[in-house]
């Protein structure tokens, strides 16, 4: 599909499965915590990339978050903050790739 500059190309324009949301993990001082996360029902034939991002105000208490256990069904968020705080967002957004 051409893309034109400054176009915006929406998941659904090119047919591409896509689904994004925030994750609230209570987070315990110097310790991973984990939260799972369940995609839309039907929406990925296959495990997505997915791509977890902090969502916090602090980002030099939060050293590090990432994903595993992806399957088309969900995945498996892990945490680690310097400091505890409860119901901390982890955006997330998962796309399957075509072709």
């Amino acid at each position: 599909m051409p893309v034109s500059p400054g176009q915006y190309i929406t998941p659904a324009a090119v047919n591409v499965p896509f689904a994004s949301g925030v994750a609230s993990v209570d987070t315990i001082a110097n310790t991973t915590v984990t939260v799972d996360v369940l995609f839309p029902a039907g929406r990925f034939t296959a495990a997505p990339n997915v791509v977890p991002s902090a969502w916090s105000g602090a980002p030099h208490q939060v050293l590090q978050v990432t994903v595993n256990n992806i399957t088309k069904d969900g995945c498996r968020l892990y945490v680690y903050r310097t400091t505890s705080l409860a119901g901390m967002g982890v955006f997330w957004m998962a796309h399957q790739e075509m072709g």
